[in-house]
């Protein structure tokens, strides 16, 4: 009876674990398909085998390319500098070199837009520190392009102070620029100041 009663449970077991997959509408054949049946979802849906999603990062949600890095408004910059440098050009060709004395500095006036007021003299351009007794090229003593004429020397008008005499000029009248006129240069006497004359050029910017 032992013996027959161990052989009962066996079969109670087996038929049990055969019964309920069937029971449940899901046999062995069952699971196997349903299992294949997951692999080619996979397959499709792009999931690799760690179950991760692979994806072209390119292809946006509707199916579209996505434009390439580095276009698009990324690249305004260098298109606003492109346009500038074919308007700069194309107002050179308009109105010829705009730098003609290579200066640094844009002609003034006309499609250059620059501030150069005369571009065939290198010497004439806004920031000039330096005098000159020659007109420049354009026939003007503005070398500094400031709209003016600033002479190099006024007036003599010497000064005695401690050690020392100021006051170094032209006599009156004062030559305008490029004019030469007697120059008079202070010298320090006993307790006075002693003046010795030459002829000298003015010089403007």
């Amino acid at each position: 009876m032992k013996a027959m009663g161990g052989w009962a449970r066996w079969v109670v077991f087996a038929a049990t674990w055969g019964i309920a997959p069937a029971a449940c509408g899901l046999d062995v054949q069952g699971l196997e398909a349903a299992d294949g049946g997951r692999d080619e979802l996979d397959a499709a849906s792009g999931l690799d085998a760690a179950g991760a999603q692979s994806f072209d990062a390119a292809v946006t949600l509707d199916g579209s390319k996505a434009p390439p890095m580095g276009h698009g408004h990324g690249d305004d910059a260098s298109e606003d500098a492109a346009e500038d440098a074919v308007s700069l050009d194309a107002a050179g060709e308009a109105g010829g070199s705009c730098d003609q004395d290579g200066d640094g500095h844009l002609a003034a006036g006309g499609t250059c837009h620059g501030d150069d007021c005369c571009d065939t003299d290198a010497q004439a351009h806004p920031g000039q520190t330096s005098f000159f007794e020659q007109p420049d090229h354009c026939g003007s003593f503005d070398y500094d392009c400031d709209g003016k004429l600033t002479p190099q020397y006024g007036a003599v008008s010497c000064s005695w102070y401690g050690f020392g005499c100021s006051g170094d000029g032209f006599q009156s009248p004062t030559p305008s620029c490029g004019a030469a006129g007697t120059y008079d240069t202070c010298n320090l006497g006993f307790f006075t100041c002693n003046t010795s004359n030459t002829t000298r050029v003015q010089g403007c910017r």
